[in-house]
């Protein structure tokens, strides 16, 4: 797997800074992942998706808002609206392609966290919350656009970076290929493509977390054979200030 830098400094304060808030998100996503109306197509992702441990990496806190990019049936929503608490605002965002197809699956999250606050966009169009989010999370979701066309990739990116206030932080996670290989037909995108992608479209990529690597993924496999456990990187990037 590629690797970039990590700033000391960064890394410092990320452990050092908020501790009981940190205390209290892990806390609250950890119940959420215990409700006992939770679905069972939801609890077997979390080994694989570890949300504690990504969440403690990108820093939320409390009473953050977050926009949940191409949210769908809301798995990421419901852990991000644990996590933020009622304080906070969670943006589940879906394609009006894909909103009757979820919606019966949503609703019942949207009943245990009424801070999720679900909305229907195109990505291409923009989300209609310019400035407004702490947090961006693109989960799964940026290869489909960047294998599309570089050009659509940007203006999928140029949406995510327009909705964050300044100093705001996007979220990565991607099914992680190998350059060379055909990514597209995969539905993979290398880490060193991403983050090429990620600083043209203006943010500054600030860390890399390695804590959902799986080394039995050799990227060869569509990421649907790796039964929902392909190799995956963790990038956080930042809107400059």
């Amino acid at each position: 797997m590629n690797k970039i830098k990590l700033g000391l400094l960064s890394t410092l304060i990320a452990g050092l800074a908020f501790p009981v808030a940190a205390d209290e998100v892990s806390d609250r996503i950890a119940a959420a992942l215990a409700h006992p109306d939770r679905a069972e197509e939801d609890a077997v992702r979390d080994e694989a998706r570890k949300p504690i441990q990504v969440v403690e990496f990108i820093g939320v806190e409390t009473g953050m808002t977050i926009l949940d990019v191409a949210s769908s049936t809301g798995w990421y929503a419901e852990v991000l609206a644990a996590a933020v608490g009622p304080e906070g605002t969670v943006i589940a965002q879906n394609s009006p392609r894909f909103a009757d197809r979820i919606e019966a699956d949503q609703a019942l999250k949207l009943a245990r966290y009424p801070n999720i606050r679900p909305i229907i966009a195109e990505s291409s169009e923009g989300y209609g919350v310019d400035g407004q989010a702490d947090v961006v999370w693109v989960g799964l979701n940026l290869h489909d656009a960047v294998n599309n066309s570089w050009e659509n990739g940007q203006a999928y990116l140029g949406a995510v970076y327009e909705t964050l206030k300044p100093g705001g932080v996007a979220t990565i996670i991607d099914h992680e290929g190998t350059p060379g290989m055909d990514n597209a037909a995969l539905h993979r995108i290398d880490v060193a493509t991403a983050i090429r992608a990620i600083e043209e479209a203006g943010f500054i990529v600030e860390e890399q977390s390695y804590v959902l690597n799986n080394p039995a993924d050799d990227h060869t496999l569509h990421q649907n054979q790796m039964e929902r456990n392909s190799d995956r990187f963790v990038l956080k990037a930042r809107k400059p200030l």
